[in-house]
């Protein structure tokens, strides 16, 4: 009997999937309209300002303390620095590509780029929601928690504005960027292992590899259609 209790608990249930993904585009709506009111533009960007300052002095603790927040406040924040990186790679993109008079082939480079960072952020986010045994974590606070963990991506994103000054900065913004990419891995690996309840590293690391195999698969089946998460 427990065997199947355990079976009914990691089976993956569509509709539950579904449901949550939905709830989550509502809550970005909400989010995006609320936090973009001309009245609550300056304290959005104050407290998205303290949290990242937060992430800074002590990303472990940030993150242990977004996944066990039920209020989902900290999604506001996450859908912020969605946006700024989602803007970050768009303006580098239209930087970058020519200009054609065939609307399409200029338009849908540059809406592959934007969705880039979202599906980076929802495949992980539905690897490890999939992956939570007990299901006590919505899908709104995984992605912050991936969001945050992002964090150095998107400052990564954003120092690569440089090149619209020089492309001779890509000798520092290059190794930043795979500097970045690396911790934020290794937020990932923390803010995955948070999220999961896992106690134990030894028993974790075998649920983190599948969350980067998954990611890495999606990766490429995605790249197919050029779009690079």
């Amino acid at each position: 009997m427990e065997e199947n209790n355990n079976e009914n608990n990691n089976t993956v249930n569509p509709e539950e999937i579904l449901k949550e993904t939905t709830e989550t585009i509502n809550e970005v709506k909400d989010q995006v309209k609320g936090s973009f009111k001309k009245e609550e533009l300056k304290n959005s960007a104050k407290e998205t300002t303290n949290f990242i300052v937060g992430m800074f002095k002590n990303p472990i603790e940030e993150l242990k303390s977004i996944s066990e927040d039920k209020t989902n406040k900290n999604f506001k924040y996450a859908v912020i620095l969605a946006i700024v990186w989602i803007v970050a790679v768009v303006i580098l993109k239209i930087y970058y590509s020519s200009l054609s008079w065939n609307v399409l082939k200029y338009v849908l480079p540059l809406i592959k780029s934007a969705i880039a960072p979202i599906l980076s952020i929802l495949v992980l986010s539905l690897t490890i929601f999939t992956l939570n045994k007990n299901k006590d974590k919505s899908l709104v606070t995984i992605m912050s928690v991936v969001t945050a963990a992002k964090l150095p991506i998107v400052i990564a994103s954003v120092v690569s504005l440089l090149r619209l000054i020089s492309a001779r900065v890509t000798t520092v913004t290059s190794p930043f960027a795979s500097l970045c990419t690396v911790i934020s891995t290794i937020l990932v690996y923390f803010g995955a292992k948070f999220v999961l309840g896992e106690k134990d590293d030894k028993s974790y690391i075998k649920k983190f590899v599948i969350i980067e195999s998954i990611y890495y698969i999606a990766y490429i089946l995605i790249g197919l259609l050029e779009i690079y998460i």
